[in-house]
């Protein structure tokens, strides 16, 4: 009782010293003493006893109330544990990632069914609490791209106890996993471990698509012929350039340090008269004239964009050289100028319309033609219905619809009354395409009255033709005689018949070079008229003289369709220009030995020919004076100018029979002569 009393009394040391287990067994008493020294062993003997002997009453009177404390601590801690194992075992149940928690034997304390499918384990979690972890590894490293070292990589992260993070896992299905181990300490002392596989496959795969992006990117950025230019936006330092760029600019990027000012490109501060402008972060597209390599001036289109390299953010140039492009722009802009003027001032009447069959263009000969206001406004929007009767507009408007159904072309002849006269046109429509898809309806027709008229004549002129007395022969464009008319057997022998089918070369004397026919047949080709003398041979063998013109024949297309050669013989007129050359030639040399000066002057084309003796009066060699009037007049004396042409006016003007006059002339020393 003494004891008892002492104990009761030392609360402290009860709370702190006795621990019991089980308030159901009261026959055992665990004792222990952890914060007072000095209790004998036969004291503690001896109350194990009484509380063995007063156990329920040692209960109700003395420690009820700290059994009871304790108990519902105990419970509270309990009942916590309980829930937050539960709260843990569900998140670790719910995470994407695979979790395993080892106890310190290497059993299996908690798994997660995204555990059990990155390993393809065929059971549920729940079953496998308490698997040996060392075992189920050797069973499934045959996944592993390599199961020997999966399995050891495990034991040596065991070994040296220390948290791993990152660590990548791969999978022989190509799959990729990023392994962390935390190891588990109770007390100080290892008492399991906590492993975490986190499937990173399509990271890994983004990745290496990032790494093979970047080097595609390289390799473009640096073979491509474009020109290409990396900018850093915060300072407009050109951070790299392709060698496109390199030769476009003439400079060298590796050399130094260049900036956007240095090739005009507009920054936020410097804005191109069109307001392009590179801005961070945005992309950009503007127009500019450069001075590039060589100080020659270029139109560039600048096609700018944020892109990211190494984390960095960059902006991508991709520079056009659009000189020609916009030369061509300008070109198109002035040929369709021309193609309208071309279509107002045509011959004929054009006009468009949509596929209701409204006007969307005339030109100015169809306002014209129906006496509406220039430009045709009083057509746009109209149908044929507005400016003919019935019958006509409704001719048109099927014609319209046959062609939009079969989207081919219509061609026809008609004859219209304008202003009472009769007119006869050849038309044409035609359909007008966009992507294979009928879009409108155009036209042009042709007043051909005239045309027709001209036929007459022809059908008379061909009777001509058969009449004339030179030999006309008509060919195709290939030189295969086609027509002749009866004047041709006179002129060389052949009938008709003999040379139809037959080539030009039939004529072929032999007297001419190649080159004389080569010149020939390059100047009718051409569209040339081409006429000069020429020997050709008969069909007895005799050669003759003949004065040939041949002339391009064009068809509708303005493509030469036919040529006609006219020829006539003219063996004695050339007999009769031999003769007079050689008199011509005595006159001269007759002329030149007097030692009289001589000139020639022709008034239509105002050239002048000055004998050698005449040059050689006033002191000059034959190649010192040219043909020119002027040669003359410039040497007159002052004075005797206006005596002199005076007396050629009045010649010139009938009123003398010959001209002569007395004046004084320079010679080359300066000094005047009398003539």
């Amino acid at each position: 009782e003494s004891l008892f009393e002492s104990l009761r009394l030392e609360k402290n040391i009860i709370k702190g010293t006795f621990v019991i287990y089980g308030l159901y067994d009261f026959g055992f008493i665990k004792l222990y003493n952890s914060k007072v020294e000095g209790v004998a062993v036969s004291e503690v003997n001896k109350l194990k006893n009484l509380v063995q002997k007063f156990a329920n009453a040692i209960l109700a009177c003395t420690y009820y109330e700290l059994v009871k404390e304790q108990a519902e601590e105990r419970k509270k801690l309990i009942d916590e544990q309980k829930l937050t194992l539960l709260q843990l075992n569900i998140l670790i149940d719910s995470m994407k990632a695979g979790i395993l928690l080892e106890d310190g034997t290497r059993h299996i304390d908690h798994i997660n069914q995204e555990f059990c499918e990155i390993f393809t384990i065929p059971v549920p979690a729940d079953q496998l609490i308490g698997v040996d972890c060392s075992a189920a590894a050797e069973q499934s490293k045959h996944l592993l791209a390599d199961p020997e070292g999966f399995v050891k990589a495990i034991d040596v992260i065991i070994e040296e106890g220390k948290p791993v993070f990152g660590d990548e896992v791969i999978f022989a299905d190509k799959r990729v996993f990023e392994r962390d181990y935390v190891p588990i300490y109770y007390n100080g002392q290892p008492g399991g471990h906590l492993w975490q596989y986190r499937n990173i496959t399509l990271r890994k795969q983004q990745e290496a698509e990032v790494r093979r992006s970047e080097q595609q990117f390289h390799s473009m950025f640096t073979n491509h012929n474009a020109i290409m230019l990396l900018v850093d936006p915060v300072n407009n330092i050109i951070v790299d350039g392709n060698s496109a760029a390199e030769v476009f600019y003439g400079i060298k990027f590796s050399d130094k340090t260049y900036t956007l000012d240095y090739i005009q490109i507009a920054t936020k501060e410097n804005k191109t008269e069109n307001g392009g402008v590179l801005k961070q972060g945005e992309s950009s597209y503007f127009m500019m004239n450069q001075v590039i390599a060589g100080n020659k001036r270029k139109d560039v289109e600048i096609h700018a964009s944020p892109i990211f390299i190494e984390n960095k953010e960059l902006q991508f140039l991709i520079i056009h050289d659009v000189t020609e492009r916009e030369k061509t722009k300008k070109e198109l802009a002035l040929r369709e100028t021309y193609l309208s003027a071309i279509i107002e001032n045509h011959p004929g009447m054009f006009w468009l319309k949509n596929i209701k069959g409204e006007y969307l263009y005339v030109n100015k000969l169809n306002s014209q033609h129906f006496n509406v206001s220039e430009g045709g406004k009083e057509y746009i929007g109209k149908t044929d219905f507005n400016f003919y009767d019935k019958e006509t507009a409704e001719k048109y408007e099927m014609e319209d619809r046959a062609l939009i159904r079969s989207k081919k072309s219509i061609t026809a002849e008609e004859e219209s009354i304008v202003n009472d006269k009769t007119i006869w046109y050849e038309k044409l429509k035609f359909p007008v395409q966009l992507n294979n898809e009928i879009i409108g309806i155009g036209g042009y027709a042709f007043d051909i009255t005239n045309r027709l008229q001209n036929n007459a004549t022809m059908r008379l002129q061909s009777a001509a033709f058969e009449s004339i007395s030179h030999a006309i022969v008509i060919t195709d464009v290939q030189g295969v005689i086609q027509w002749v008319n009866p004047a041709l057997t006179p002129l060389c022998g052949y009938k008709a018949e003999e040379v139809i089918g037959k080539g030009m070369g039939i004529f072929n004397s032999g007297q001419h070079p190649k080159d004389f026919y080569s010149s020939l047949w390059n100047t009718i080709k051409k569209g040339q008229v081409w006429s000069q003398r020429i020997v050709n041979k008969r069909k007895d063998g005799t050669l003759y003289h003949e004065e040939e013109t041949i002339t391009p024949v064009l068809d509708d297309h303005g493509a030469i369709a036919q040529f006609i050669a006219i020829k006539q013989d003219i063996s004695e007129k050339i007999s009769m220009e031999v003769a007079l050359t050689e008199s011509e030639q005595r006159w001269q040399f007759a002329l030149e030995g007097s030692g009289d000066g001589v000139w020639d002057w022709n008034a239509v084309t105002n050239r002048v020919f000055y004998s050698a003796s005449w040059k050689a009066m006033l002191g000059y060699y034959p190649d010192e004076i040219s043909n020119t009037l002027e040669e003359w007049e410039k040497r007159i004396h002052p004075d005797d100018k206006q005596r002199c042409f005076g007396d050629l006016n009045k010649h010139l003007a009938g009123e003398t029979d010959i001209y002569i006059n007395e004046h004084r002339i320079r010679r080359k020393d300066g000094v005047y002569i009398w003539i």
